[in-house]
């Protein structure tokens, strides 16, 4: 289909952004998982609660109508709706950050959930992922090896295998209502006036900002556009021997694990390219993301009980910088800690 410039000359701004559909049905769960892509929310219908993580720092809102809201590229989100008869229909502008590329075509419809994007050839790659896994979409973190698994949460395999393979039904599942109300205890909306304009700056989240309920600053009489197509997200694995200068190009949001070798210091030069806002967030050690989630949405997104989850996630006493695993094998062997870690685990820059 063609894209929004060739519509018209005044979305030429809208070049590299794609428009998607999302709808659930009352009373689900979508598990948490975040985009290498900046998102721009519109609630079309129905009630919502959606939850966003980014290092220590969550928030919660609640979504009606007319609420607008905007998503950082690479932040943990997940969403629930909260109504018990109608379903939740979100309009979402989507900006990948990725390199251009070929963009495939298809349709991902479940019993619950109907995701689709308009998109067309020649567009920028767009990739979501999903750390609990499930039916239909891998776990990225399953896209590691279990030598680096195993490292960077200090856990053995067999209890790896275990949590990251319970969660067998799909990237939306229904919720009760008692998990529905812990989740939405310390939810804010639009309407308590705290909220800004989102496209404001800054890493900070900004709240739902609702449309309907506010004067608009310009108006027009004319009518515009809209239709349909869509990604099922799949998790891959790319490693790479580097040597000295050498150079390697990692994309926002995607999760990277870098091991330094056994006899020699890792030395690397790192810049960002528009990376204004940037944030590096953490999915092992003792700051990992996972660890923000409340009881009901680890147990909700893994299908175990929380103490299951915490007792992988919160096993590793070290951050950032790890023991890396032919150090952590000789500390099993040798019954000692091994030395200062060789591990970062991080997404993005």
């Amino acid at each position: 289909m063609p894209s929004f410039p060739q519509k018209s000359k005044v979305l030429r701004g809208l070049e590299n952004w794609r428009l998607a559909i999302f709808e659930a049905n009352p009373n689900t769960f979508v598990i948490p998982n975040h985009w290498d892509a900046e998102i721009i929310a519109y609630v079309v219908k129905g009630r919502g609660i959606l939850t966003l993580v980014v290092k220590q720092n969550r928030e919660s809102y609640n979504l009606e109508r007319g609420d607008v809201i905007r998503i950082p590229a690479g932040t943990l989100a997940y969403l629930i709706n909260r109504d018990n008869n109608e379903k939740l229909q979100i309009a979402k502008l989507i900006n990948p950050v990725s390199t251009p590329d070929q963009f495939e075509v298809t349709l991902w419809l479940g019993k619950k959930l109907l995701y689709v994007i308009i998109t067309y050839e020649n567009s920028w790659c767009l990739q979501a992922f999903i750390g609990a896994g499930g039916k239909d979409t891998q776990s990225f973190y399953r896209s590691f090896s279990n030598d680096i698994l195993e490292a960077a949460f200090n856990t053995p395999r067999d209890q790896l295998e275990k949590l990251f393979g319970k969660q067998r039904k799909g990237a939306i599942i229904g919720a009760s209502k008692e998990q529905i109300k812990a989740l939405s205890r310390h939810a804010s909306s639009s309407s308590e006036g705290g909220s800004v304009w989102p496209w404001s700056t800054g890493s900070k989240f900004r709240g739902p900002y609702n449309l309907l309920k506010q004067k608009p600053w310009e108006w027009t009489d004319r009518d515009d556009m809209s239709t349909p197509c869509s990604p099922k997200p799949e998790a891959g694995r790319t490693r790479t021997g580097a040597r000295a200068n050498w150079w390697i190009r990692l994309s926002k949001g995607h999760p990277v694990a870098i091991v330094a070798s056994e006899n020699e210091n890792l030395q690397l030069v790192i810049f960002g390219i528009n990376a204004q806002y940037n944030q590096k967030i953490f999915l092992a050690g003792n700051e990992n993301v996972i660890n923000q989630l409340e009881k009901e949405a680890k147990e909700l997104s893994f299908n175990v009980p929380a103490r299951e989850v915490d007792a992988v996630f919160k096993n590793q006493r070290e951050a950032v910088f790890l023991p890396g695993p032919n150090q952590r094998q000789q500390s099993e062997e040798g019954g000692r800690q091994g030395p200062l870690a060789s591990i970062f685990d991080f997404e993005g820059f």
